[in-house]
């Protein structure tokens, strides 16, 4: 129950800062009560019937993750209808002027790029059984992607729209995630490692749709392959107990990784 709350508070919490002319402080209140039920609705129901197990964990956090969007996006719209108009208390480029700036000069993007580079470097060292370089870029990816969500919050000109706030929210749960499974904090791991990976899959889900469907970022081949590893890397977060799927769509989501890095760091 405890650990359900601080996701949900911690989630909300977030959401509340970017949007704090728009998000009441009782959304984090909020979403901190649903997080405790739905805690106590998993502890209720492991308890009660066999076939529900810690695994199962998955399609609450989905349909939390679900109604938060769906209940957020809607009170954010009413708030900018109420207000007239969209006004951040930042001042914040629009998806057309950020595909004529030059990218490779925004730490975001720089810190994006690193990223995604050190993913294909930690895929291609456990497929080739290279222990030591396998640990060095597991931990080094999991602050890198931690740095990716906070540097978004940070550079107030990247556009706040659907796709990159649910790519910020995905990378920063991912490498927190990382890290916690990295240093085997046996809770964690015997009892929540997949569920929670449900999280930032759904989140990069949602956000390479989002890249792909949109008539700017469909046209940028950044993002094309950005929306194909954010892709990918869902699948490959919610197969990790399918053994033939995670290990094709790991190196899947490496190469889209690469490529992506490749022409962030170009700029083009």
């Amino acid at each position: 129950m405890a650990l359900f709350a601080a996701i949900a508070g911690l989630t909300s919490l977030l959401q509340w800062f970017l949007f704090q002319n728009r998000l009441k402080m009782w959304w984090v209140g909020g979403n901190l009560i649903a997080g405790m039920v739905l805690g106590w609705t998993q502890n209720l129901l492991y308890s009660t019937y066999e076939w529900w197990g810690y695994e199962s964990l998955r399609i609450l956090l989905v349909l939390w993750v679900i109604g938060n969007l769906i209940l957020g996006t809607n009170l954010v719209q009413k708030a900018q209808r109420k207000s007239g108009a969209f006004s951040p208390a930042s001042p914040s480029i629009s998806d057309t002027q950020l595909m004529a700036t030059n990218i490779n000069q925004n730490i975001f993007f720089i810190s994006l790029s690193v990223a995604l580079l050190l993913f294909f470097l930690l895929v291609f060292s456990t497929v080739l059984s290279l222990t030591s370089a396998k640990d060095f870029f597991t931990i080094l990816l999991g602050v890198a992607d931690v740095w990716v969500g906070i540097s978004f919050f940070l550079k107030k000109e990247i556009p706040r729209n659907f796709g990159f706030m649910t790519f910020a929210f995905s990378v920063f749960l991912f490498g927190i995630f990382i890290e916690l499974e990295y240093f085997e904090l046996e809770y964690f791991i015997s009892n929540f490692t997949l569920a929670l990976y449900t999280i930032p899959a759904l989140l990069s889900l949602l956000s390479g749709i989002f890249f792909v469907t949109q008539q700017e970022t469909s046209r940028d081949l950044r993002f094309i392959l950005l929306s194909g590893f954010l892709i990918s890397l869902s699948i490959v977060q919610l197969t990790r107990d399918i053994t033939a799927i995670y290990n094709i769509f790991s190196i899947l989501a490496a190469l889209f990784a690469l490529s992506a890095a490749i022409f962030f760091f170009r700029g083009r």
